[in-house]
């Protein structure tokens, strides 16, 4: 169910661009998401289908100086806890765009792509993507709407 979460809020690749509707998270972060892109996404709520590529950029303004960063996906399906999706790539420094160590007050994107499992469907969750410093300080955090239908 994680893996279905997870591929859902990644579906962000295609030729259109949508911000879809997202928030900063409701925790102490040392920097600030300024504008979220999904490929494909027409709507305020992503909508993609298992298979479906999708890519994520997550533009952001950290408030340190950040040696390294790794990425931690977390979803929430109706009332149930939030369930971490392990990423293959979790090194945002290394497959993401981004060129670590990063500066303070300096806007950098990060960029993400992939598919959607094949086994996801009929899903709406909210999904919690944290930016987290090598020294376990959390820099953005992001919470988006998703359905895999």
């Amino acid at each position: 169910m994680l893996s279905v979460v997870f591929a859902t809020f990644f579906l962000v690749v295609s030729t259109t661009s949508y911000q879809p509707k997202w928030k900063n998270c409701d925790v102490a972060s040392q920097g600030k998401a300024t504008d979220v892109q999904v490929y494909p996404c027409s709507d305020s709520v992503c909508k993609f289908s298992a298979g479906e590529n999708v890519t994520v950029h997550i533009t952001f303004t950290p408030k340190i100086y950040v040696r390294g960063l790794i990425v931690k996906v977390e979803a929430q399906v109706q009332t149930f806890s939030p369930r971490r999706i392990n990423l293959a790539n979790s090194d945002a420094c290394m497959y993401s765009g981004l060129t670590c160590p990063l500066a303070s007050e300096q806007s950098v994107t990060y960029h993400t792509e992939f598919t959607i499992p094949s086994y996801l469907s009929q899903l709406t969750a909210e999904v919690f993507w944290h930016l987290i410093s090598t020294e376990d300080r959390t820099v953005v955090c992001i919470q988006t709407e998703v359905k895999v239908v």
